[in-house]
């Protein structure tokens, strides 16, 4: 995801990047005029914009935004609440994919510290270096089985008693998982 933040306050335009940054893995891009934003070749998913700065003021600015086709999320230093206030524009933002890998295609996922190994449903494994900031982008679909392995429910087989079946192969279920994980099995039964 890439996020820009354009005001000419560099200390606020760190504030702004810090409570990015707290709530999850973006690429953030600070600049401090509009021609130097206007001026990018990027793509971004975001423009964070402070209310107050005079380049905001200009029409002609507004516009050429809108021109992009990217929300625009206007800030103003004043706001006490600049966390909480992002954290509910990023939460539309999370995608549905790891390193380009959509969701629908992935069947599990082992992480080692920080490093994940992302198992596919074409029997193939992606490894990502530093890659333990994707679990908190996981949705519904996925579930915690054990203290490393993630699973999706898509590819879910079968459980019985401490093992899961996910995509042919035979998984460990913690034992703090397995009533969760059983429950869950019966709710999908059920419907």
């Amino acid at each position: 995801m890439n996020i820009a933040i354009i005001d000419q306050d560099e200390s606020f335009c760190n504030e702004v990047e810090g409570a990015v940054l707290s709530n999850g893995h973006y690429s953030t891009y600070k600049f401090h005029s509009s021609q130097d934003f206007l001026g990018c070749e990027q793509t971004f998913d975001m423009i964070l914009l402070d209310i107050e700065s005079p380049d905001t003021a200009e029409i002609s600015l507004s516009d050429q935004l809108r021109e992009r086709n990217t929300p625009i999320v206007y800030l103003s230093k004043e706001h006490d609440h600049l966390k909480k206030t992002l954290s509910g524009y990023l939460k539309h933002l999370k995608t549905d994919e790891i390193e380009n890998v959509p969701f629908t295609n992935i069947t599990y996922i082992e992480r080692n510290h920080k490093d994940l190994v992302v198992h596919l449903s074409d029997g193939e494994n992606t490894e990502i270096k530093d890659g333990k900031h994707y679990l908190h982008d996981l949705d519904d679909r996925f579930i915690k089985i054990n203290h490393t392995t993630y699973i999706s429910l898509d590819f879910l087989e079968s459980v019985k008693d401490n093992e899961a079946i996910v995509h042919g192969e035979t998984l460990h279920i913690g034992h703090h998982h397995v009533k969760e994980l059983h429950e869950i099995v019966k709710d999908a039964a059920s419907k």
